[in-house]
C-alpha cells in the first residue's frame, strides 16, 4: 500500500501497518571467523607439524590455504585489525591493553569511525555472536561500571561469551563474562573453557537457527589456545608419548619437509640459524630433554584437544544443512610465543615478577604441568620450532612473528580445494575480502558515525584465481620498537629487538631479503642494495606518519606501572560490598608497591559455623586472601606461587560483631610489616619479604565475601563463601614507591 497509513476511529477505518524491521538476509551467506593464539606457521598440521589437527586439516582439504599471509606479531593488534580491516595503530592497538600509552596509536581507544565486521553484518540482518577471547577493551573499563561500549556488544555484537583480558586459567576461568556482565565459571567435574566456549557457540547457533533458519549468522570464536597457560585433559598430552623425543631441531627438519611435501614452500628453502637463547637439543641433559619434551607434548595435546572442538562447530554446522552456505576463515593472531623462556615455566606471573624457579623445582612438576594449578609455558626451543620455517617468534616482525596459518573454506562458491594461494597478503585484507565474497559495500557511516576508508586489500581476487599476481603491494610492521616493512616483493626488517628499552632507533641497521626467493629471510641482500633498502626506510616513516605509529616505544613491561585513565574519580579509600560481581585488572584497587589497610566489620553465623572469604584479590598465581577458617582469621599473602607469608589470629567467641584490620607497611626495597587486629585482642605482627612488584595476575579478580577462580592459596577451594555477615570491606592505600628494578631483582633473588 502506497501513501501515508489512514487510522480512523475505529479499526474498519484504519489501515493495518507494522513498523520497518532490520534489513532482511535471508539466504546471504554465514560467516565463521576461527583465531587461534599464539599458535605458528608449522604448528598445525596441514602446514607439516606433527600435532595432529583433522578437523583443520579438513578445513583446508576442503578450502584453500595460503602460504604468504601475515599478522602484526601480537594478539590484540591482530584482533584490531581483523574485524576492521584497518591497521592495528589506526586502532590505537599498537600493542595489548595492558601497555596502552596516552598516544593515539597506542591508547587501545578503538575509534567507532573503524567499524567492526560484526557492525556491519548486523545492519545487514546478521545475528552476531562472539565467543572467546576479546582483549580489545581498555583494562581500566573492564568493570562492572563499564563503560560498556568498546566491550563486544558495543561494536555490534548481540550475544558475548568469553573473557577480555589476554589469557586465562582454562580449568578455573575467574574472569567469565557473558553480555555485559561478569558471570562464574558453570559448575560440573571435568570443566575445560575450550569446551565450554563450544557449547556455548553451539548453543547461540542452535537457538538462532530454531526460531529463524533462513536467518544468516556472523561468528567470531576465537579460543583461548594455544595461549598459555597450556591447559589440557592429560589424556590429550599423554597421546604424544614419544612423538618429541628427538627434539625441536629434528622436528624443525621433519616440520620443513612435509611443508616441502605439501607445497607450502620450495625446495630452495632452507632453515635459518637457531634463534637466540635456544640450545642445540643434543647438547642438553637427560632431564632437560625430559622435562622440554613432556612440556611439548602438553602444548600439542592443547592443540589436538581444541580442534576437537572446532571440529564439533563444523558438525553442527553440518547437521542443521548449514555448513556448505557458511565462509570458514581460520588463522592464528601471532606466531608461536618464546615466554616460555628457555627452561619453560610453570606460573607465568613469576616470570612476569622477576621470580624464576631453579630447574629442579620445575622437574619435580613434570607429571602435573598442563593439569589445575599451573600456568604453564613450554621453553622457547619449542616456539622455534612451531615457527619453523621462519626466524623469531611472537612480538618479532621477522617472518616468526608475523607469518601464520590462514585457510577459507567456502564449498559454495570456492571451487577448487585443498589448492594453495602463495600471494602476500596481512591480517587488514580479512574484512575487505569477507565483504567483496558477500557482496556487500562497506557502508558510510554506522550508528549515525561517518566511517573511515578501509586501509585493507581484498584477498577475493587470489580466491578464485590462484596465479594472480598479489594486489597487496605495500605493509608497515611494528611491535615494541621493532620495525619492518614489506613493499612490491622485498621486505626490509631492522635490527632492534623488541621490548629491548634501548631506544637509539635511528643507529638501527636495516636488512633486505626478496620475499619471493628467500620467504624465510635467510640471505641479507642489504649491501648489494643499499638504494632499495634507503627507499624502504624512507616508506616506512611515511607509512608510520599515516596511521599513527609514531612514537616508537621498546619498552615492554617497563609500561605497566605507567598511569592510566580511571572510570571513576581518584581516590585511595575503597569499599566494596559483598556477593557482587568480580572486579578484574586496574578496575580494582592497586596495592602494589605501597601501603594498604584493609578494615570490615563480620559477624557470625548464627546458625552454624562461621567461615568462608570476607576479602580476595587475586587467585593462586599472585595476590592476598582474607579468610576465617577453623576459628581463625587468617591473611595469607601469596607471593606469585613461589612464597605465601600468612598472619593468624583467633575469632573472639560470642554472637556481637567483630572488626578486622590488615595493615602492611612498605619498605623502600619492596619488603614489609604486616598486622592482623581482630576486635579488642593484641595485634598480631607479620613479615611479608617481598611482595608482587608489577604485575597481578590479569585474569584474577578481586572478590568480597567469596573467591572466585582458583583460590589465592590451597587453605580452601573456592568460592569459601562467607558464612556469617560482612558490612563492606575498606581499603586504604598510600602512595605508590617507585620500581627500583635492581631492588626487586634483590628481593626477588632472596625469597627464592
Amino acid at each position: 500500500m502506497g501513501g501515508p497509513q489512514r487510522i480512523g476511529k475505529t479499526r474498519e477505518e484504519s489501515d493495518v501497518r507494522w513498523p520497518q524491521s532490520a534489513p532482511v538476509a535471508d539466504g546471504r551467506t554465514n560467516v565463521v571467523v576461527i583465531l587461534l593464539d599464539d599458535v605458528g606457521f608449522g604448528q598445525i598440521g596441514c602446514y607439516g607439524s606433527s600435532i595432529r589437527t583433522p578437523n583443520i586439516d579438513a578445513l583446508a582439504a576442503e578450502g584453500i590455504r595460503y602460504s604468504a599471509f601475515h599478522t602484526t606479531a601480537l594478539c590484540s593488534p591482530t584482533r584490531a585489525a581483523l574485524l576492521t580491516g584497518r591497521n592495528h595503530h589506526s586502532c590505537g592497538m599498537a600493542s595489548i591493553p595492558q601497555l596502552a600509552m596516552g598516544y593515539p596509536g597506542h591508547n587501545a581507544v578503538m575509534p567507532p569511525e573503524h567499524g567492526m565486521l560484526s557492525e556491519i553484518l548486523r545492519d545487514r540482518g546478521y545475528n552476531t555472536f562472539a565467543v572467546g577471547k576479546w582483549h580489545l577493551t581498555p583494562d581500566y573499563e573492564q568493570t562492572p561500571a563499564g563503560p560498556f561500549d568498546r566491550w563486544p556488544l558495543g561494536r555490534g555484537f548481540e550475544r558475548f561469551y568469553g573473557f577480555l583480558m589476554g589469557m586465562i586459567d582454562h580449568w578455573h576461568p575467574g574472569a567469565l563474562a557473558q553480555d555485559n556482565q561478569f558471570v562464574d565459571r558453570p559448575g560440573g567435574n571435568g570443566y575445560h573453557l575450550s569446551v565450554d566456549l563450544t557449547d556455548r557457540a553451539i548453543q547461540y547457533l542452535a537457538g538462532a537457527h530454531s526460531a529463524n533458519p533462513a536467518k544468516p549468522f556472523f561468528l567470531y570464536l576465537a579460543y583461548g589456545a594455544g595461549h598459555s597457560p597450556h591447559h589440557v585433559p592429560l589424556e590429550y598430552a599423554d597421546a604424544y608419548r614419544g612423538v618429541f623425543d628427538e627434539g625441536w631441531d629434528a622436528e624443525r627438519r621433519q616440520v620443513l619437509d612435509r611443508q616441502k611435501q605439501l607445497g607450502l614452500m620450495p625446495e630452495s628453502v632452507g632453515l635459518p640459524e637457531r634463534n637466540w637463547g635456544v640450545a642445540d637439543w643434543d647438547t642438553l641433559s637427560d632431564d632437560q630433554k625430559r622435562l622440554y619434551t613432556r612440556m611439548q607434548e602438553v602444548y600439542a595435546g592443547f592443540i589436538t584437544h581444541t580442534d576437537r572442538q572446532i571440529g564439533r562447530v563444523v558438525e553442527f554446522l553440518r547437521r542443521i544443512g548449514r555448513l556448505d552456505d557458511t565462509m570458514i576463515v581460520f588463522l592464528s593472531d601471532n606466531g608461536a610465543s618464546l615466554e616460555g623462556q628457555e627452561h619453560g615455566i610453570i606460573n607465568e606471573y613469576a616470570m612476569y615478577n622477576a621470580l624464576f624457579p631453579e630447574f629442579s623445582e620445575l622437574l619435580e612438576h613434570i607429571d602435573r604441568i598442563g593439569g589445575p594449578g599451573y600456568m604453564n609455558h613450554y621453553p622457547r626451543g619449542w616456539s622455534m620450532a612451531g615457527n619453523t620455517p621462519f626466524r623469531e617468534w611472537k612480538r618479532s616482525v621477522w617472518q616468526g612473528g608475523i607469518a601464520d596459518p590462514f585457510i577459507i573454506r567456502w564449498p559454495d562458491r570456492i571451487e577448487t580445494a585443498g589448492e594453495i594461494r602463495r600471494q602476500y597478503h596481512h591480517v587488514t585484507d580479512v574484512l575487505p575480502t569477507i565483504l567483496e565474497a558477500l557482496d556487500i559495500e562497506p557502508p558510510s557511516s554506522i550508528d549515525g558515525v561517518p566511517q573511515s576508508e578501509i586501509e585493507g586489500v581484498s584477498m577475493w581476487y587470489s580466491v578464485l584465481d590462484a596465479d594472480a599476481e598479489s594486489r597487496k603491494r605495500v605493509q608497515y610492521y611494528e611491535m615494541l620498537g621493532h620495525r619492518a616493512i614489506y613493499y612490491e616483493g622485498w621486505k626490509a626488517v631492522a635490527d632492534h629487538a623488541p621490548m629491548s628499552s634501548r631506544g637509539n632507533f635511528g643507529q638501527d641497521r636495516w636488512f633486505l631479503y626478496n620475499m619471493a626467493d628467500d620467504p624465510n629471510e635467510t640471505t641479507d641482500l642489504s649491501g648489494k642494495h643499499p638504494d632499495i633498502v634507503q627507499d624502504l626506510v624512507d616508506r616506512w616513516w611515511v607509512e608510520a606518519g599515516r596511521y599513527n605509529v609514531l612514537p616508537i616505544d621498546d619498552r615492554g613491561h617497563e609500561r605497566w606501572p605507567d598511569p592510566r585513565p580511571s572510570v571513576g574519580p581518584d581516590r585511595d579509600t575503597f569499599e566494596y560490598l559483598p556477593d557482587t560481581q568480580p572486579i578484574f585488572a586496574r578496575g580494582a584497587v592497586n596495592t602494589l608497591n605501597r601501603d594498604f589497610d584493609i578494615v570490615t566489620t563480620i559477624s557470625p553465623c548464627p546458625s552454624g559455623v562461621t567461615e568462608g572469604v570476607i576479602f580476595a584479590h587475586g587467585n593462586r598465581f599472585g595476590g592476598y586472601t582474607l579468610f576465617v577458617k577453623d576459628g581463625e582469621v587468617r591473611f595469607v599473602y601469596n607471593l606469585c606461587g613461589i612464597r605465601e607469608y600468612r598472619v593468624t589470629a583467633p575469632l573472639p567467641a560470642g554472637d556481637g560483631p567483630v572488626r578486622v584490620s590488615v595493615i602492611y607497611k612498605r619498605e623502600a626495597d619492596h619488603r614489609g610489616n604486616v598486622r592482623l587486629v581482630v576486635g579488642d585482642a593484641e595485634p598480631v605482627n607479620g613479615r611479608i619479604g617481598m611482595t608482587i612488584p608489577w604485575v597481578f595476575p590479569s585474569h584474577s579478580s578481586l572478590n568480597c565475601g567469596l573467591d572466585r577462580g582458583l583460590s589465592v592459596c590451597p587453605d580452601y577451594e573456592a568460592p569459601f563463601a562467607f558464612t556469617g555477615e560482612i558490612d563492606k570491606v575498606s581499603v586504604t592505600v598510600g602512595e605508590q614507591g617507585t620500581l627500583d628494578k635492581a631492588k626487586i631483582l634483590e628481593a626477588a633473588l632472596a625469597e627464592q
